[in-house]
């Protein structure tokens, strides 16, 4: 993939898989960051549901570290946090 300029993506739940695919995924990721060619997502143990909640999660870690108002939470900081964007 890096060879071809690919950036690899890979969205859902990873606390399931093993310590070392785990590691194995971040190193995939990690090297082909900044490749702007193609781009690979790869959905695994991910479910839209199981996405909301993991943005709601991120945002409520913002308000308690007081980086972000309970106010401030909309569509758009919501959007920020969801895996595809």
């Amino acid at each position: 993939l890096h060879k071809n300029n690919v950036k690899l993506s890979i969205i859902g739940d990873m606390s399931r898989f093993s310590n070392k695919l785990q590691e194995k995924i971040a190193a995939a990721e990690s090297l082909t960051a900044e490749n702007t060619g193609l781009r690979l997502n790869i959905a695994a143990n991910y479910g839209g549901r199981w996405d909301i909640g993991y943005a709601a999660q991120q945002l409520a870690k913002q308000v308690q570290a007081g980086e972000l108002s309970a106010d401030d939470i909309d569509e758009h900081s919501l959007a920020k946090h969801i895996s595809l964007n």
